[in-house]
Formats: structure tokens, sequence, C-alpha cells
């Protein structure tokens, strides 16, 4: 044997008999990452073609319908001071906003665009403030999804363009938000409740997985002010606008004391004594702006029985002192995500879906960022109180002003969702994301082609005055009163040939006694339909004469008669 042939001691054994094993690292394809210019063009693209949608509603030529008539002759009648002043017609809106639609009256006359047009820029700035927000709080896939839902809300587009005050407590309360993020969100991410941690901090070392941000993004903002200079601008701002929203929307003060919950919290939680008397001086600020508020007027407004009686079922037994009391939280919960949350509709409901998916997203908050889940879940608690109070009902359109922060969450827990089900089932993640997407878009699409209150009055009315002879009389249905009132003021009817309808709900009687003393050639009008009173009305008249001429438009229409 050579020497060369011996081993070295300390040399590996190697075994010719067996083939060369080679490990072979599989690499998953990664999507590639999103891109700040790509979110962007996401998000503008979306802003913009939510700002088309509401503008097409907002161009329709509709007429004014029940409550935006009754509304709107409060406006044009009465002085801004007459304002203050309980309003006719059992009508209840904020001092600023009646103000400010004053001021588009007095600037550009009392047609239709100009009685919308605070609600329209409302919903506008109330859209590029929530893309925003969701930039600033949701990792870059979420937040497309969350500013698509608010994008397509089908009750957020229909209100931009109503005579109401309901698309505007939307706006301001996501500005609410926007306006305290930097307060709110902590400048590094927050721990879990008695965990030293959080499960999105990354190890050291380590660098963010491919599509995923850093939490801490808000914590280097770009900007020229010192930090304390910085703080003390966002802290006067906050209590300045704050102070001023109570004015001009009734529900802000939930939101408000949602923000100021969130931050007396966070600043107790870190010992920080500035941040906790900053906060209390804010809360004061809103506190007295709200007192004074509430004695000039919203003492009044809730003193209101006809209000009271008409919400009697959406005010919340407190305590809940039964199953069916707590079943009645469960069910206006999904009936919220469904109308006016806009997660229902003829396509698919999915108003359950969406409560469970907003809890989801709550939760997620909750272990990433407290002070924004107690942002956002403080005004539902403020909002059940008030319901147990009989002071503010859980219906409808009273709830849109919290549709932004109820897609927040949903959009952070569909994502979730969303996020898990793709590593087991792509096909079910986006089928499940595309339903959550589409069914509000549907329900938009619909809203736009046939609105939910279209009542055409006022081209009835010209058709009608067009063919009125003398003699003729005008039975006018309640339902039709103040936008018949409203649409024939510069150019009235002569009083005596016109009757004004009353209600009789549940007395049919009553309709037959006032039709009963109509004689001779009867225009009846009627527009806002309650269940089957119009046909009341009709087979009563046509017992007592042939119908000579119909003219009817969407939601509204006039029937001639001959009666003896």
């Amino acid at each position: 044997m050579n020497r060369t042939d011996v081993l070295p001691l300390d040399s590996p054994v190697v075994n010719r008999l067996q083939p060369t094993i080679r490990t072979v690292a599989v690499v998953e394809p990664q999507q590639p990452p999103v891109t700040s210019h790509m979110l962007v063009v996401a998000l503008v693209g979306l802003v913009l073609f939510g700002g088309g949608l509401r503008a097409a509603a907002f161009s329709f030529d509709r007429s004014l319908w029940l409550d935006e008539s009754m509304l709107a002759l409060n406006l044009v009648h009465r002085t801004p001071a007459q304002l203050l002043e309980p309003l006719d017609y059992n009508q209840g809106a904020p001092v600023g906003f009646l103000l400010a639609c004053k001021a588009c009256v007095e600037a550009f006359g009392s047609a239709e665009w100009s009685l919308r047009l605070v609600p329209f820029i409302g919903s506008l700035a109330g859209l590029i403030a929530f893309a925003w927000v969701a930039r600033k709080l949701l990792p870059a896939p979420a937040s497309v999804l969350a500013v698509a839902l608010l994008a397509f809300s089908p009750h957020l587009i229909s209100y931009s363009a109503e005579c109401k005050q309901y698309a505007t407590d939307a706006a301001i309360a996501v500005s609410l938000l926007a306006i305290s993020l930097g307060l709110l969100v902590p400048s590094s991410p927050s721990p879990r409740w008695g965990e030293g941690g959080s499960r999105s901090e990354p190890d050291e070392g380590s660098s963010p997985l491919p599509n995923q941000e850093p939490l801490t993004r808000l914590a280097t903002p770009r900007h020229p002010l010192p930090n304390g200079e910085r703080a003390l601008w966002r802290w006067g701002m906050l209590s300045a606008v704050g102070a001023l929203v109570v004015w001009c929307s009734h529900p802000a003060a939930f939101v408000l004391g949602g923000i100021g919950t969130a931050l007396l919290t966070r600043a107790l939680v870190e010992r920080d004594r500035a941040k906790f008397f900053a906060a209390g001086f804010s809360i004061g600020c809103w506190l007295a702006s709200f007192g004074v508020f509430y004695f000039m007027s919203l003492k009044q407004l809730g003193g209101n029985t006809y209000l009271t009686d008409y919400w009697a079922g959406h005010f919340l037994s407190l305590p809940p002192k039964s199953l069916g009391d707590l079943a009645w939280i469960v069910d206006h919960a999904i009936a919220f995500f469904t109308v006016p949350g806009g997660f229902g509709g003829s396509l698919v409901p999915l108003g359950g879906l969406a409560a469970a998916l907003a809890l989801i997203g709550l939760r997620e908050f909750a272990r990433e960022r407290w002070p924004i889940a107690v942002a956002l879940a403080v005004p539902v608690l403020l909002v059940l109180v008030a319901s147990g109070l009989h002071k503010y009902p859980i219906g409808g359109r009273l709830m849109l002003f919290l549709v932004p922060l109820a897609v927040l969450l949903v959009a952070s827990g569909a994502w979730i969702v969303f996020d898990t089900l793709k590593q087991k089932n792509r096909f079910a993640a986006i089928a499940l994301l595309s339903l959550i997407v589409l069914a509000p878009l549907w329900e938009a699409s619909e809203e736009l082609r046939k609105p939910t209150r279209h009542e055409q009055l006022q081209p009835v009315l010209k058709e009608v005055r067009s063919e009125i002879q003398p003699g003729d009389c005008v039975y006018v249905y309640y339902g039709a009163g103040p936008a018949f009132t409203f649409y024939t003021r510069e150019q009235p009817l002569p009083a005596q040939v016109i009757t004004l309808g009353a209600e009789h709900r549940g007395n049919l009687a009553g309709y037959r006694a006032e039709l009963a003393k109509l004689r001779g050639r009867v225009w009846v009008i009627v527009s806002h339909r309650h269940a089957d009173e119009e046909t009341v009305i009709r087979t009563t008249l046509d017992a007592r004469g042939p119908c000579q001429r119909e003219i009817k438009r969407p939601g509204a229409a006039a029937y001639l008669y001959e009666l003896e």
C-alpha cells in the first residue's frame, strides 16, 4: 500500500458505493411587492371612481322627496338666526349643517342641486380623507380594499345627493379620525395587553416580507417642525376642530368620545402626564362646546315626542333584561352592516358575514394598534348607551356616520381571512374577496339606476298646472304635502281650491271622510305613498266617478276625477 492511499485520521469517510445526494432548495414563487406608485395609482383611481358615482347621483334631475322638501322649506323660509330655533315639520339637523346649506341657497338659489351641494362636497371630502386614513392604518392591499368598499357604498352614494345631513355626518366622522391619527398611533408598534412585544415586530436583523409594511411608518413623518411643536399643533387642531364639529354633526359626539377615550387610555398606559393633561384639555373643549350646543338646540330636539314615537322600535332596553334584548342587539348589528353598511341587498345579503369580518378586524387592531381599536369600538358603545336612554335611535340613515369606521374593520378582517385562506384554497379566497367588493358595487349601480327615494313630483305638478282649468279642485295626499308646498311656493295655486289631506294611518275611514267633501273636477296629487293608502283613495273615488286623466312619474302621480 502506498503512503498516499492512507487517509488522515481527521478526514471524513467517503462511501463511494452510495450515490451523491444533492440538496435542492425549493423557492416558492412570490407575488411582486406592491410598490408605492402602484398603491397611489390604485387609491387615486378608486377615489375618482367613487367620486364619479357620487357625481352621477348628484347630477340626476330628481325632485326633492318628502324629508328633503320638509328640510328645504325651513331653509328657504327662515333666516340664519331662525334656524337656531326648533324646525318645522318635526325636522332635526345640526346648526352648522343648516347654516352651510343656507349659505348655498343665498348664493345659488333654491334649486335642488344647490340644496344638495353641502352633502355632495362633504361626501367627496370624506372619501379623500378615508383613503388617507386607510393608507396609514392598513397594509397596502387591505387599504385598497377598504377604499373600494367605501367608494362603492350604495347608501353613502345615495345620501351624498340629498338635502340631509347624513353624508356629512360620515365625512366628519372619518375626518376626525384622520386629524387624531398622529396622536392615536404610537411611535412604535404597541405591545399586546399583558405582553412585552408585538406579533408583528420583526426580529433583529430581519427584513420585512414582500407586501408587508412595517407598522412604524407613522413613526417617521417628514415634518419640518420639532416633535414638541408638532404635537402641540396636533392637540390644538384636534381641540378646535372637535369643538366646532359638534355643531355640524349630531353623532360627532360619539366619534369624539371614542377618540378621547383612546387618547386618555394611551396616556395612562404610557404613564405620560403631558399627554394625559393634553387629552383632558381637548375633551374639556369638546364638552364645553357640546354643552352650549345641547342647551341651545339639541335638548329641544330630544324632547320631540313625534320623533321619539317614530323611532320607538330602535331604542335599546337598558340594561338588557332577557335573551330577547340581547338578540335585539345582534339583529340591529347585522341590520347595520346591511343598511346603511351596504353589505346587503338583492344580489347577496352579506350583513352577517360583514359583521363577523369586522370583529376579526377589530381583534387585529387590538393586537397591533389598540388605541385605534378603542377609538373605533367606543363610539358603538356610546350609541348603545344613548339608545338605551332614548336619546339616539339605532336604525337606518342615523347610523350612516359609522359606515367609514365599520369599513376599516371589515377590510382589515377580510384581508386577514383572504391571506389565510389563499394558502389552502386560492380560488375560494379570491371568490370571497370578490363577493365582498362586487355586492356593494351591484347595489350602488342599482341605486343609481333606480333610486330608492325617487319622487318626481315636480314634473307632475308642471303638467297639472298646464292642464288645470278654472273651477278645478286639488286634493293633495299628505305624503305629497311638503313637496307640493315647496314646488308651488313661487307660483301658488288659489288657496280656496286646495285641500291638503291629513295623515290617517290605521284609520282608512279618515281618508274617505276627506274625499267625501270633494265635488266636480278634482286633481288628486300623490307621492310618498304609505302601504295601500293610494289604492284606498283611488277605489273610493272610482266608485263616485271616472278617472279622466293620469299623470305618472317615478314615485309620484296625479289623477283627474269628475265627481258627482
